[in-house]
């Protein structure tokens, strides 16, 4: 630590800063572990790490600032003879003391940046690399100017999150392609070799039994007639094929008129992104707080659980086709469930499942289900919840 300071000019970065942290000693008491902590890290500094800290601050930038904070995450990581707890410690230690440069370099935008990197030195199964690291190289590759916002990492997830919800509605349009390809074919052999049924229904007996029950229900559901129960499980191979969690056929049996759980479940999900509401809020979500806009767009309103207030009005553009055909789905699933009299005639909540027990068909972002949509797209799962309070509506 003296070795810098002898080999850094007065005006550089670490020996302002180390001056004006000194000065704040005397202004409320400093604790002596972040001393002690702040010369650990820097004994065992990289050569480009100390480069980094003997910058002048007058010429130090948002990118100089990010490398410097990226090369004392390196510096830290290949350190193999402290836990990962020390690392984070010490890693504390730099931004305190970066924080007391004159003029102040760390702004929210840095330490959000900071503390989103943290769990990196947490348990290595827990470890993930940055966003914002891994656009480093790329972008410099290409000749760009890198992105080092929080918010281009904070987009990323989201991109991902949607694409995730988008796969989901997907795979129940596809589950419905099948089901009429199913029904229309005259004989059991009609459907071709090559069809998206092959590996769950190639057994003519299996396809022509599930194909009967198909239609049966449809029947009876075109014809106002009560639901029988189901005449047969669903294989595990059909289970796989569309993700579905129960061996229960009366979900896929009613497909076209009741979404599953797990599409009705991302749906959840994409309106928390798209409102920014917190899961309880957007649990609150009624038929009746969907209302219209002049040139077609959604206007969604809930209330706040804690205070019964109303939650801000967000706009569903109609150019946002994914959103806007969420919320069609959501309004059909809520009036076939009706006209099925699964649920009350004056039920006006909108996300209604599949449970066997009523009170319990409230679908909501328990952690069951999203620990399962997490596995089914290797999503990024400590920090999923908080992405979704930080949803926005796009045009």
């Amino acid at each position: 630590m003296t070795h810098i300071l002898y080999a850094s000019p007065p005006s550089s970065l670490i020996s302002r800063s180390l001056s004006e942290m000194a000065k704040s000693t005397r202004r409320r008491k400093m604790s002596s572990t972040t001393i002690s902590q702040l010369r650990r890290l820097l004994a065992s500094a990289s050569l480009d790490t100390k480069r980094l800290l003997a910058y002048e601050p007058n010429v130090f930038d948002d990118k100089q600032l990010l490398r410097l904070l990226s090369s004392t995450f390196n510096d830290l990581e290949d350190r193999k003879n402290i836990s990962l707890s020390a690392k984070q410690q010490l890693f504390r230690a730099l931004l305190t003391c970066l924080s007391n440069s004159n003029p102040p370099l760390l702004n929210g935008r840095f330490l959000a940046w900071s503390e989103q990197n943290l769990p990196r030195f947490r348990r290595t199964a827990r470890a993930r690399p940055s966003p914002l690291l891994d656009l480093i190289p790329q972008q410099a590759a290409q000749g760009l100017t890198p992105d080092f916002s929080p918010a281009a990492a904070l987009d990323h997830v989201h991109d991902q999150i949607e694409n995730a919800c988008r796969a989901e509605i997907e795979e129940y349009r596809q589950m419905l392609l099948d089901q009429h390809a199913l029904l229309n074919s005259v004989k059991c052999n009609d459907i071709s070799e090559d069809s998206s049924h092959d590996g769950y229904l190639e057994n003519p007996r299996l396809r022509k039994a599930h194909r009967d029950a198909l239609e049966q229900f449809v029947g009876c559901v075109e014809n106002n007639e009560p639901l029988p129960d189901p005449p047969l499980n669903l294989l595990p191979a059909l289970r796989k094929r569309y993700q579905l969690p129960s061996k229960n056929a009366r979900p896929w049996l009613l497909a076209q008129y009741r979404l599953p759980n797990q599409t009705l479940h991302a749906i959840f999900i994409l309106v928390a992104l798209r409102t920014g509401w917190n899961p309880q809020s957007v649990a609150s979500l009624t038929i009746d707080n969907l209302g219209g806009e002049p040139g077609g767009s959604l206007l969604l309103q809930s209330f706040k659980l804690k205070t019964d207030d109303k939650t801000p009005a967000v706009a569903i553009s109609r150019k946002d086709k994914l959103a806007q055909d969420a919320i069609g789905l959501l309004r059909s699933n809520l009036y076939w469930a009706k006209k099925l009299k699964m649920v009350p005639a004056n039920e006006n909540r909108l996300w209604i499942g599949w449970s066997s027990k009523p009170d319990a068909r409230q679908i909501v972002a328990d952690g069951h289900l999203l620990r399962r949509f997490i596995d089914r797209h290797n999503r990024v799962h400590p920090r999923f919840h908080g992405h979704l309070q930080e949803g926005r509506s796009r045009p």
